[in-house]
């Protein structure tokens, strides 16, 4: 046997002379030696055959291999087994078979580690698609699965109120007790049967709208009293009556559910009943239970406007409360009371823009049907409310006797100023203080802003009548002068009453009260005039006040 360094003859237990053994004395062990040489010989042996990526991985095998030991220390090693290798190449080639088995293995544990890598960095990119799933749903939404989810719900709840009541809930219980939130559900056709099952139809999903149904539509027969719903066209109104069964035309029926029911009155497409002291409302285009029973304490409990029904409030535990008609909901303790319609003007036109106005603490809450928040409040007395363009100007009474306005979103307008005179016409506003007036055009901009008078008396659609010492002036208003009557007004005995009038088309009038007469039940004075078109002018003596 000889020496794997020197070549010197030893015995055949040996691998080193003992001069060798002393040069090596620095590793710890023949098997390291042997494991050294061959990974070296393996790199130097297959130098042309692998590529520089592998070569680097080896060699850092190597390294992870001795990282416990000193770098410097470990680069010397590897110097002194390589000289060694070098000497001994044929016993290393003949030893070589054994490296080649260790880089297989090596590649096939790399591939393993490989393969489990890239599949939980594919795992992971699937459990992160899946915490966005807003993301997903805004651009798509399953609108047949959104309904189907909302209609199982309603049914669970429905076959529970039967189980329990033995009587089919009413809708309005079903949107209170519904459990579901993530989209905004709403459906025009809403039927409950008598077995629990539901049918909807005519459905919103975050306010879009939807084709698809839920449940099937069954015909029921129903127990109670019929109302049958006639239609009548009566001066230019469309009149909904129970009565007049000899109408031709009919709108639809309902069912109560005993035969002591009594109709109270009907409106765009419902009808309310009262049945066992309670108040029903039925849907007579579907002959179904929109809402009830509830107790109405007077008939402006009843939020309509051009016979379209908007809302009923109902007490509850000496609460107002208010069922929105549109949405379905119920609007809980609402404070104060409601404006009686009763007045000079109708408060039922903010129905349509989705409030009611409710009285508290001396003060008007706009309250929004929708929400059932506060709006707004206006302190001052409402006076009108004038309709222009899909917008409600509402004009108030100040304590100082004067104008001011708003926008139906509760919005002052005009500066926010008080007025002592104002006119709405189709595509402009007229407003007067004592001393002066402007025009405004339909996007509120300053048209007009008239001269300084002693006193503007008033507005007439499109002329103004002004003072000016003892003078009394017809202006337009663009504010130019048509006519000035000369020393006909004295206003040293404030006795004033003025009628401002259009006679023809062209014709403008004032009248002023004779002050030759008495105070107390005078009703006639002098007429001035103005004819537009001519420039005819005058005044006519004895004229009644109207």
């Amino acid at each position: 046997m000889k020496c794997n360094r020197c070549g010197k003859e030893i015995d055949e237990l040996e691998i080193f002379c003992d001069d060798c053994k002393r040069h090596l004395k620095n590793f710890s062990s023949r098997r390291e030696v042997k494991e050294l040489e061959q990974l070296i010989e393996n790199q130097k042996k297959f130098d042309d055959l692998e590529n520089t990526k592998e070569l680097v991985n080896l060699d850092k095998l190597v390294e992870e291999k001795l990282e416990k030991e000193e770098k410097v220390e470990l680069r010397t090693k590897v110097i002194e087994v390589n000289n060694i290798v070098e000497s001994n190449k044929e016993d290393a080639i003949e030893n070589n078979e054994k490296p080649k088995k260790n880089k297989k293995k090596l590649i096939i544990s790399i591939s393993i580690i490989s393969i489990i890598l890239i599949g939980i960095i594919i795992l992971l990119i699937i459990l992160l698609g899946k915490d966005k799933p807003e993301e997903n749903e805004k651009t798509v939404i399953d609108y047949e699965k959104v309904i189907n989810t909302y209609g199982d719900k309603i049914t669970k709840i429905s076959n529970d109120y039967i189980t329990k009541n033995e009587d089919v809930p009413t809708w309005q219980y079903i949107l209170e007790n519904v459990d579901y939130n993530r989209y905004e559900v709403e459906c025009g056709i809403h039927n409950i049967y008598k077995d629990g099952s539901i049918y909807l139809a005519g459905c919103k999903v975050d306010g879009k709208k939807i084709k698809h149904t839920y449940g099937e539509e069954k015909e029921e027969i129903k127990e109670g009293k019929k109302i049958s719903v006639y239609k009548l066209d009566y001066d230019g109104f469309i009149v909904y009556t129970g009565v007049n069964e000899n109408s031709s035309t009919i709108a639809g029926t309902i069912t109560c559910k005993t035969e002591e029911c009594t109709y109270i009155s009907a409106y765009d497409k419902y009808v309310l009943i009262e049945e066992e002291s309670e108040y029903y409302l039925y849907d007579y285009t579907t002959d179904s239970l929109n809402f009830g029973p509830f107790k109405l304490t007077n008939e402006y409990d009843v939020l309509v406007h051009n016979n379209i029904l908007y809302g009923i409030i109902y007490n509850e535990n000496d609460l107002n409360n208010i069922y929105n008609v549109q949405t379905g909901k119920t609007l809980k303790n609402v404070k104060g009371f409601l404006l009686p319609g009763e007045m000079d003007f109708d408060p039922t036109i903010m129905y349509k823009y989705n409030y009611a106005i409710f009285v508290n603490n001396d003060k008007n809450e706009f309250i929004n049907l929708k929400t059932g928040n506060v709006s707004y409040s206006i302190k001052e007395s409402i006076v009108s409310f004038i309709e222009k363009n899909k917008i409600v100007y509402i004009t108030t009474l100040t304590p100082n006797n004067k104008y001011k306005i708003y926008n139906s979103n509760g919005k002052a307008l005009f500066d926010g100023k008080e007025y002592i005179n104002f006119i709405m016409n189709d595509n402009e506003f007229l407003v007067s203080t004592e001393t002066n007036f402007k025009v405004y055009d339909k996007n509120l901009n300053i048209k007009v802003s008239s001269k300084n008078y002693d006193k503007v008396l008033g507005l007439y659609q499109d002329f103004v009548v002004a003072t000016k010492g003892n003078n009394l002036i017809l202006l337009s208003t663009k504010d130019k002068e048509y006519i000035t009557f000369e020393n006909v007004w004295d206003d040293s005995t404030n006795i004033f009453h003025y009628n401002l009038t259009r006679k023809s088309n062209n014709k403008i009038s004032v009248i002023i009260e004779d002050k030759k007469m008495p105070i107390a039940g005078s009703s006639r004075g002098i007429e001035y005039y103005y004819d537009i078109k001519t420039k005819e002018s005058g005044f006519i003596e004895n004229t009644i006040i109207q």
